[in-house]
């Protein structure tokens, strides 16, 4: 009927017109936070050890903490490993799990598995990475972790990952030690006031994560995080 046709599409369009997601009939939408990774990735991190990073304030009123609870299904990040000399850099990185513990303080939920960025090509290329039954509660972070990479001649102060912008307004907290970031540490995070870490998060919560996330899903075969060193 006309009538009824005419009422479907402005329900929708205030729907959209109010910032609300309108997912397809039988599919849970896809929660997203972290950096809206429009910024250019021109800023690099090196540190000879272990250093985790993770926003803590976005600039453009993004949510920089896990929404909701669920499943992170996907996990994007802008940037590359910058390359010294003839040495190729290392590229094995993780992403791990935050928990807030008061006072600034998080805690190492879990950890990844092992994944790779890129160490060439356009320095603003996203990467997309799918960690398995990576689980988080409402209001954890997801932070990105490098083991340093220190060589004594080619990264005297570790590899320089440029993955990372100067946005007024952003912060990002970082945390650096030798087995500092392994699975159950606790740290405090210094921040990085204007720098913003270009990594963004999918986020599936009900019929769309698996069980071992609190949902009712059929996603991939569990696999246990892996702990570094």
């Amino acid at each position: 009927m006309p009538g009824r046709k005419r009422l479907v599409a402005v329900l929708l369009a205030c729907a959209s017109g109010a910032g609300l997601a309108v997912p397809a009939t039988g599919h849970a939408a896809a929660l997203i936070f972290g950096s809206s990774l429009s910024a250019p990735a021109t800023v690099a991190e090196a540190h000879p050890v272990d250093a985790a990073f993770w926003d803590v304030s976005l600039a453009a009123g993004s949510v920089p903490s896990a929404p909701a609870s669920g499943q992170v299904t996907a996990i994007r990040l802008k940037g590359i490993a910058l390359s010294s000399g003839n040495k190729a850099p290392l590229t094995q990185v993780h992403f791990q799990v935050l928990r807030p513990r008061g006072g600034g303080s998080v805690k190492v939920i879990a950890t990844s598995n092992t994944l790779k960025v890129p160490a060439s090509g356009d320095p603003n290329q996203v990467s997309t990475f799918h960690p398995v039954n990576f689980c988080v509660h409402k209001g954890d972070f997801v932070d990105f972790n490098d083991a340093g990479g220190f060589d004594h001649a080619a990264y005297p102060n570790g590899v320089p990952y440029q993955m990372f912008a100067h946005v007024t307004g952003s912060v990002t907290d970082f945390f650096s030690k030798a087995g500092g970031t392994l699975n159950g540490a606790s740290f405090t995070g210094a921040p990085r006031q204007g720098e913003e870490l270009l990594m963004q998060m999918s986020l599936a919560t009900g019929t769309s994560a698996t069980p071992l996330c609190g949902g009712s899903g059929h996603g991939k075969k569990h696999r246990k995080h892996r702990k570094h060193h």
